[in-house]
């Protein structure tokens, strides 16, 4: 069905969020694919404001290494002073359908490692997008360790605990609101070489134990 305000709250009392339907949501996802080089699983979900929130699953056949290649290229993302492919095809999407739309968590699965980037506030991802690609790049020798291993996993970003407010946990993901800076501090690894995930600062270009960070 149709996503009209009044069928949006019915779904809502019904409590079947997947329950809907996105109008142009094939072209949006066949953009996307094309300039990331990629293929996508897309999850929806509405949230209480009455927006939707996806999730995107790219699957691309390069490493990282290819992946930045490409960007430095510009080549891969289609982006530009203005934004990015993501950016510019989900605002053609809104245009479509009668409510907000977000990207609650964008996930690139690669050949020997995986990004995970969640949502800080509302169009945290799209805005940054560009900039934590570029710093992926930047900080590529001392994620991996000297260029010697490969994390098989990054999740951007992780919070450490101690500055964290009691309530924050429990908040509905559409009710999160930080500052785009939180990006930018401290991001979690996972190695094949350890059981437990490490935790990368930015700031010191040093690899720690993440037993006091939250991963999303």
């Amino acid at each position: 069905m149709s996503l009209t305000p009044d069928n949006f709250r019915k779904a809502l009392l019904k409590g079947k969020p997947q329950d809907f339907q996105i109008e142009a949501l094939d072209s949006f996802v066949n953009s996307v694919e094309r300039d990331f080089f990629a293929s996508i699983y897309l999850t929806k979900e509405l949230t209480k404001k009455k927006g939707c929130l996806l999730t995107l699953e790219l699957t691309c056949n390069l490493s990282l290494a290819g992946i930045l290649f490409h960007f430095n290229r510009n080549e891969w993302g289609a982006f530009d002073a203005v934004g990015s492919s993501l950016s510019k095809n989900l605002e053609v999407l809104e245009s479509n359908n009668p409510f907000s739309i977000d990207i609650d968590e964008f996930s690139l699965f690669l050949k020997d490692t995986a990004i995970i980037i969640n949502r800080i506030h509302s169009k945290s991802i799209l805005e940054q997008l560009h900039t934590i690609i570029s710093e992926i790049a930047r900080h590529y020798v001392h994620m991996t360790k000297a260029l010697d291993e490969m994390p098989f996993e990054i999740y951007v970003p992780v919070f450490d605990s101690n500055n964290e407010d009691k309530d924050d946990t429990a908040q509905d993901s559409v009710e999160i609101d930080k500052s785009p800076e939180e990006y930018y501090k401290y991001w979690g690894l996972y190695f094949d070489s350890g059981k437990n995930p490490m935790i990368y600062s930015l700031e010191n270009h040093r690899l720690f134990s993440a037993d006091l960070f939250i991963f999303p």
